[in-house]
């Protein structure tokens, strides 16, 4: 494994453990990580599949927030969420664009969508918490 698939598989770890909800969510993208080998292609597998369990979790938590909501307050909660998402392809864009393209911009694209999700999925998830009391 070269220098540059080591940083990023370092980086997808670090990443992919702390966007891991479940304390058993970690040894399975742990496993994944280390089956990927450091291969751009594998790793990028990996965090899709991290993706796609954050993906899922932030809507989980938009929902419930929702439904905690009063309806004249929803539309907000969905202009709020479409901005977001806005600003998350954009983002995330940026930082896949300071790689200057290749394989290395398409991680770091992966790389920011993932913990963007995860931040706002914790996020949302705070919101439905202080909603309940």
């Amino acid at each position: 494994m070269g220098r540059r698939e080591a940083v990023a598989l370092a980086v997808a770890l670090g990443i992919i453990i702390a966007a891991a909800t479940p304390a058993a969510a970690a040894p399975a993208a742990d496993r994944c990580l280390a089956a990927a080998g450091g291969v751009t292609t594998a790793v990028r597998a990996c965090l899709t599949r991290e993706a796609q369990q954050q993906d899922a979790r932030l809507n989980a938590a938009y929902r419930k927030l929702a439904a905690l909501l009063e309806p004249q307050v929803r539309p907000r909660l969905v202009d709020a969420q479409r901005a977001w998402l806005a600003f998350r392809t954009k983002d995330c864009a940026f930082e896949g664009a300071r790689d200057a393209g290749g394989s290395d911009a398409a991680l770091a694209v992966d790389q920011c969508s993932l913990a963007r999700t995860r931040d706002r999925a914790a996020e949302l998830e705070r919101l439905v918490a202080s909603e309940k009391l």
